[in-house]
């Protein structure tokens, strides 16, 4: 028997091993690829909020026990819709027998490339403030300068 096993996993490898997978780039498996537009408008309409799942449901679909942080589903999808998605869960009814539920969920991995763009925009706007307060102070000093002169 050991010997039938060395020889399986042997087997196995030898396959994997002589197999390639072809590599496919994000460009060859994207299409239509745009910017994301008003992200910093879009996320300050959001509410992150705490919660506790109802103790009943938490047990019967083994959700969370302790506090979570979050989205309120709901809230969410009115901002981004395309972030928050059913999943079916199954959960005991009695003996032998199951029922199922649909629960709404937020896709929070997809949050994160808004996060990053609204990060980029936010900080675009921090560089032009910086720029248009050196340019204001240069602007009194030089105008302070005149009047130095002056008298």
């Amino acid at each position: 028997m050991k010997i039938l096993m060395t020889a399986l996993v042997c087997g196995i490898m030898a396959c994997s091993l002589g197999s390639q997978a072809q590599k496919l780039s994000d460009n060859q498996l994207k299409s239509n690829i745009q910017p994301i537009e008003n992200p910093v408008n879009r996320l300050v309409q959001l509410e992150p909020v705490s919660f506790e799942y109802n103790k009943d449901w938490s047990t019967r679909l083994k959700l969370g026990q302790n506090k979570q942080f979050g989205f309120v589903a709901e809230d969410l999808g009115k901002v981004f819709p395309e972030l928050v998605f059913t999943q079916n869960k199954d959960y005991p009814s009695g003996k032998n027998a199951s029922k199922m539920a649909s629960v709404n969920k937020v896709d929070l991995e997809a949050l994160v490339p808004v996060l990053v763009a609204a990060m980029k925009e936010q900080q675009a706007e921090i560089e032009n403030l910086k720029k248009e307060i050196s340019g204001l102070k240069n602007a009194g000093l030089a105008d302070q300068k005149q009047r130095m002169q002056g008298k």
